[in-house]
């Protein structure tokens, strides 16, 4: 299981649709995250039950 309050922009997931995105940012309620999939493409709002694992560098 994820911590969602532990994931901090620049963190790299992997979503359970096969996408690997960037966080951008933590909206602090244990559920959402917005990512986007490379830098400067737009960006999304991504719930808790469809994030996959943090992929390691």
């Amino acid at each position: 299981m994820i911590n969602v309050f532990d994931l901090t922009p620049g963190t790299r997931l992997e979503l359970v649709d096969g996408r690997q995105v960037t966080v951008q940012e933590n909206m602090e309620d244990g559920q959402w995250v917005q990512v986007a999939e490379d830098e400067g493409a737009d960006t999304e709002l991504t719930h808790s039950q469809d994030i996959l694992r943090v992929v390691e560098k």
